[in-house]
């Protein structure tokens, strides 16, 4: 059972976003070689395109907060960066059951 959940809601440049699927595979493949990752769920919005729901599982808030240290500092996920617009909301949440 996995203990904390990264819940990222972003949008990528409109003009960008058939680019994004490249990016995503990449970015799975940093986070799959990171200490306590678990799995990721990558969504889009049903509506506006542009906008991506990622929920990732790790094993402990530590290993959450450490991805997202590395990730910002990581050069193959700066393609990623440049291809967003705008970070809509970031948290990390435990089961409350």
């Amino acid at each position: 059972m996995t203990n904390t959940t990264e819940v990222v809601i972003y949008q990528i440049k409109a003009d960008k976003v058939s680019d994004y699927l490249n990016i995503s595979k990449a970015t799975d493949n940093f986070l799959s070689m990171r200490k306590g990752f678990v799995s990721r769920r990558l969504t889009q919005d049903s509506k506006d395109k542009s906008v991506f729901l990622d929920i990732i599982e790790w094993d402990t808030l530590e290993d959450a907060e450490g991805a997202a240290q590395a990730i910002q500092q990581e050069p193959s996920m700066m393609a990623l960066f440049s291809l967003t617009e705008k970070l809509i909301s970031f948290g990390h949440y435990h089961n409350y059951r």
